[in-house]
């Protein structure tokens, strides 16, 4: 039961260019490169349903997650959307590094992809096909980040997720992670440091149920690994647990 903790998003830095077959004016694609999750691209009806949209990162970067979110007050893709994401170093439109397909699914808003390894990429294609007349998104993120393969308490219980809904449009994630090695615990240490309480991360508690456990927000606090009376074949063990409050 894998988590992501991702401290920033590829697709926001500098030199990035991003382009698509299908948008309406006054709601452009490049709305997915802001912060403001309320800012929307909205496609046009496609040729033949499809919707093609294409991010040149502007270098290698290392990447572990590709999300999409969507306002859950808006129109969400219908059950039979689907998608397909090629990952490439080469290329535009090639898929040696990364390749998806399957359902354009966000029940809570989020519609998002795991690499089992990360990979190094610099060119992102993303192809969107559903019947409705449009499609709307507000953020792209494209990242790396912490990895924590395991997230097991002693009971055996996954504690990943407390999910608090203050209305339609805002949440709340837990996220604990009791059993990070020293390395984990400095990355976190660094994420924490760096984001602080105003900059946007992305969390993902579950991989396995990354369309339910996503969330893109700010950390309530700066969290802090602390040491368990514990040790495994890394050494000393340490525990955390992030706060993260979604955007609008």
């Amino acid at each position: 039961m894998p988590t992501l903790i991702s401290p920033l998003s590829w697709a926001d830095m500098p030199g990035v260019s991003i382009e698509t077959d299908s948008e309406v004016v006054g709601l452009g694609v490049r709305a997915l490169l802001t912060p403001v999750l309320g800012e929307l691209w909205r496609t046009g009806a496609g040729v033949g349903g499809v919707r093609t949209l294409s991010v040149d990162l502007g270098a290698f970067r290392e990447v572990r997650t590709v999300v999409l979110e969507a306002p859950r007050d808006g129109l969400l893709p219908e059950a039979g959307a689907a998608i397909q994401v090629q990952l490439s170093a080469l290329g535009m439109g090639q898929a040696e590094a990364g390749y998806f397909s399957g359902p354009l699914a966000l029940p809570a808003g989020y519609w998002g992809w795991v690499l089992q390894d990360a990979v190094m990429a610099r060119y992102l294609r993303l192809r969107l096909t559903s019947a409705q007349p449009y499609l709307q998104f507000g953020r792209l993120w494209v990242g790396g980040g912490l990895w924590c393969p395991r997230n097991l308490s002693e009971s055996g219980y996954d504690p990943t997720t407390s999910d608090t809904a203050a209305m339609a449009t805002l949440r709340r994630m837990q996220v604990t992670l009791p059993g990070l090695t020293q390395d984990q615990a400095d990355q976190l240490d660094d994420i924490g440091f760096a984001a602080g309480t105003e900059r946007q991360i992305l969390a993902i508690a579950r991989s396995e149920r990354v369309t339910r456990t996503t969330v893109i927000g700010k950390l309530v606090a700066i969290p802090a690994a602390k040491p368990r009376q514990a040790w495994n074949a890394g050494g000393l063990m340490h525990t955390a647990t992030l706060t993260i409050q979604e955007d609008r």
